[in-house]
């Protein structure tokens, strides 16, 4: 996604984001700390004139860390300890994949997403210009694979705009209460679910076959969605690597998302400096996942946060989004489209594919 595309995003998301209010956590879940928490400023101040308060940090490899202090038994149960940068890396061509289109992207021909990540086979896409969405299935390395396109047209800026707004979700309650979901999130991934299951058919991903879901920003939305409706109705999800994601839900929909998904690994990718990540405004809105918290680039290590969503240590909230937009404005100065840097140099829009989708 360019600076073009990413910008009205991230305004139609933004809404209200001052007066927010703490959202508590739950417990029970396994934090793995790669470095402490550091003060929101310092994402303003470029690296190399950034004080010790700022760069001082503990590199270690979290996953190494704290898990190894778990049983085998432990290990199992617990998805955190799942996490691979390496892998994440991997799903971040993958997303970025969904950006290309086209005979290449079918032959999985279609630049450097597509040699990053090899041995797709069977790719097929899925499209709802009237609504900007946009998607593709395939076979890879012994499971399925459905990646979703981030916001790359007006259509998408408004589903991305109307997602301000509740509606219920279906089949979908808590302690009586009905879960609700973006209004635009929800109608974009139903225009495309029905297909999505026949394309799945056809390439013969059937319900036990392992499947993996991704997508970048709008693209992690509808990712969310599709975990929840597939694990839902039988699928057999085995992971999920999302970057960029907006929340999608409320906090009832967190809650059976969380539960659905409570032995599958969903991991939920965050930059300190990507002001998606904060939008829409909690409460009302409340993350899903495991959150994999990055300051900014690779080099400075991850946190695997607390399961709550909203991990006030990890990206939690910020009172500076409006400035993180602006920053958006400067060349390769957003962290919203540059996720896992240097390990993946391309950003994670189009610019990786031979064919590009033509971004306003």
């Amino acid at each position: 996604m360019g600076r073009a595309s990413f910008v009205p995003l991230a305004l139609a998301l933004v809404g209200v984001v001052a007066d927010e209010e703490p959202v508590p956590s739950a417990a029970g879940k396994v934090v793995v700390t790669a470095f402490p928490p550091k003060p929101g400023w310092c994402r303003f101040i470029p690296e190399a004139f950034q004080p010790d308060r700022c760069r001082d940090r503990e590199d270690i490899n979290p996953g190494e860390t704290r898990c190894a202090q778990l049983s085998a038994a432990e290990r199992d149960r617990t998805p955190a300890c799942s996490y691979s940068e390496t892998e994440a890396v991997e799903f971040a061509y993958l997303s970025s994949a969904a950006f290309c289109y086209g005979p290449e992207l079918d032959a999985w021909e279609c630049g450097s997403a597509c040699r990053h990540a090899p041995g797709m086979q069977d790719v097929r896409r899925v499209d709802d210009e009237e609504l900007g969405a946009h998607a593709y299935v395939g076979r890879w390395r012994r499971r399925c694979l459905i990646a979703f396109r981030g916001t790359d047209s007006f259509e998408g800026w408004v589903q991305s705009l109307r997602s301000w707004g509740l509606d219920h979700l279906p089949g979908c309650s808590v302690d009586g209460q009905p879960c609700h979901i973006g209004e635009g999130f929800l109608e974009s991934y139903r225009a495309l679910a029905p297909r999505l299951k026949q394309k799945l058919s056809e390439i013969g991903c059937s319900k036990s076959t392992p499947l993996a879901v991704t997508g970048h920003s709008m693209g992690a939305a509808l990712a969310t969605l599709a975990a929840f409706d597939l694990k839902s109705s039988g699928y057999t999800l085995s992971r999920s690597y999302t970057f960029g994601q907006p929340r999608v839900g409320d906090a009832g929909f967190a809650t059976a998302f969380n539960a659905i998904s409570a032995e599958m690994p969903f991991f939920r990718l965050s930059r300190s400096d990507d002001p998606v990540i904060y939008l829409p405004a909690a409460p009302r809105f409340h993350h899903v996942g495991t959150e994999v918290y990055y300051v900014g680039d690779t080099t400075r290590g991850y946190k695997i946060c607390d399961g709550s969503g909203e991990d006030r240590s990890c990206a939690g909230e910020a009172d500076d989004v409006a400035l993180l937009i602006l920053q958006c404005l400067i060349p390769n100065a957003c962290g919203h489209t540059h996720y896992l840097v240097p390990a993946k140099p391309d950003d994670m829009g189009p610019s990786s594919c031979h064919q590009k989708v033509l971004l306003p």
